[in-house]
């Protein structure tokens, strides 16, 4: 599997080559159509480094390019379009296709949409209805992958709070990725602070994700131990592959993080009550089997930012590191949520959904 993964990227490699550099022949058309021989080496030169540069998708360079490569594809196709439709020469839209200019345009506008778009946390209201013998209905908050510092910062955070406190949610479940390696001691300590004073009726749960504990940083700005005394001081649940019983009818299960060598869920959960609602939370949408089969009535995660950049979904996708990429389901009896989560990772930009905070509704059948 690693290796066709390896063949695949090496191809499309290749491809974005062989395209910028066509690209880059068909801009100095418009001067000359007989290039020198030292101004070919240099196109092939700059194709291989923008192609290069166009696979890393976690680059803005990278993302930059790549969706610039695309938009170059869309405009191909409708240069071809209309060469089809008209007979003769256009030379207005001959300049304008072979300058590249309008794919340079709207990739320009997809950014502008993308620096606006991750900045606009939404409501997103989801609801189930359970069998199980519950003595009322639930509602649950959902927040994940603030990443804070990357994107937005105490103004913004004082906001989310006010729309949170106003949820006056039952149950309150930070899913992960709430910092990240980039978040200094100060604004750990300040988001765990704020979140964990959130209106609930059954207090704030926390699960740990892939970023929180700074494991990709070479010189992380706090220990372990100090991002835990943090969480907990600010009134917080942490539940690492352990859960709780919440006013004596649902089970909250939160399970550590998939990296992190935890437990299957099935040891997890063999000491619960069987016949309770079990409600999961895992920062990866992963092991869905697994969770079905141990009695997960519901799992919640985050993680994969809904993509957050193209192809960043797609990419999800085709190469299924995810059982969800995102939204609601039900999958053999088990219902699913994945969330965008309330901000992004890495670039200020999001051009695949939205940033949001989930709700959840769990009621009486």
């Amino acid at each position: 599997m690693i290796i066709l993964i390896l063949i695949a990227a090496a191809a499309l490699i290749a491809a974005l080559c062989f395209y910028y550099n066509r690209i880059f022949r068909r801009i100095i058309s418009l001067k000359t159509d007989t290039p020198k021989k030292s101004t070919k080496i240099i196109l092939w030169i700059l194709s291989v480094l923008f192609g290069i540069a166009s696979f890393n998708l976690f680059s803005v360079i990278g993302i930059i390019l790549l969706h610039f490569a695309v938009l170059s594809l869309v405009f191909d196709a409708v240069n071809f379009a209309v060469k089809a439709a008209r007979k003769t020469d256009t030379p207005v839209w001959t300049k304008l296709y072979k300058s590249s200019i309008l794919p340079i345009v709207c990739a320009v506008a997809v950014f502008a949409y993308g620096y606006v778009n991750i900045r606009d946390v939404r409501r997103t209201e989801y609801s189930m209805v359970t069998t199980k013998d519950i003595a009322k209905d639930y509602k649950v908050l959902f927040v994940s992958d603030s990443h804070y510092g990357t994107i937005f910062a105490s103004d913004k955070l004082a906001e989310l709070k006010e729309k949170f406190d106003a949820e006056n949610a039952d149950i309150v479940i930070l899913g992960g990725d709430v910092v990240d390696e980039s978040t200094t001691p100060e604004q750990m300590r300040e988001i765990f602070k704020v979140l964990g004073s959130v209106k609930s009726r059954y207090g704030v749960y926390f699960v740990y994700g892939n970023h929180d504990a700074q494991r990709y940083s070479r010189h992380a700005g706090y220990t372990a131990d100090e991002l835990e005394r943090a969480i907990k001081s600010g009134g917080i649940t942490i539940l690492r592959d352990e859960y709780t019983y919440i006013n004596d009818d649902i089970i909250l299960a939160g399970r550590d993080d998939l990296n992190a060598g935890r437990i299957p869920i099935s040891e997890l959960l063999s000491g619960a009550e069987s016949g309770r609602f079990i409600l999961t939370a895992d920062h990866q949408p992963v092991e869905y089997d697994a969770e079905r089969a141990a009695g997960t009535d519901l799992i919640v995660s985050g993680h994969t930012h809904a993509g957050q950049v193209f192809p960043g979904g797609l990419m999800i996708r085709l190469l299924r590191t995810a059982d969800l990429c995102y939204g609601f389901t039900s999958i053999d009896g088990m219902s699913a949520m994945v969330s965008s989560g309330v901000a992004g990772w890495g670039y200020p930009i999001r051009t695949e959904k939205h940033s949001e905070y989930v709700i959840i509704n769990i009621r009486k059948g």
